[in-house]
């Protein structure tokens, strides 16, 4: 696919983890995070699931690339949702 059609690519690999690899150089306008773990090298793949900087990562990632949501009508009215 284009990069002109991916918009932003993320790639979050583990140079720790035998089964990712870097996207940058390879793929069009990708743009690499490494996490490095020191588990195993079958935990490591799924090492990214509980780590905070993971997400943590993601939100900024998302902030920073994604559009926000269009308004839904009728839901201003009462504010925001707090949890």
């Amino acid at each position: 696919m284009p990069a002109d059609r991916l918009g932003y690519l993320w790639n979050a690999w583990s140079s720790s983890d035998v089964l990712s690899f870097r996207a940058e150089g390879w793929v069009a306008g990708a743009h690499d995070t490494d996490f490095t773990f020191s588990g195993s090298l079958g935990a490591n793949h799924m090492s990214y699931l509980t780590d905070p900087t993971f997400y943590r990562t993601l939100a900024a990632k998302v902030r920073a690339h994604c559009r926000p949501a269009p308004a839904r009508h009728g839901l201003a009215q009462y504010g925001e949702i707090s949890d």
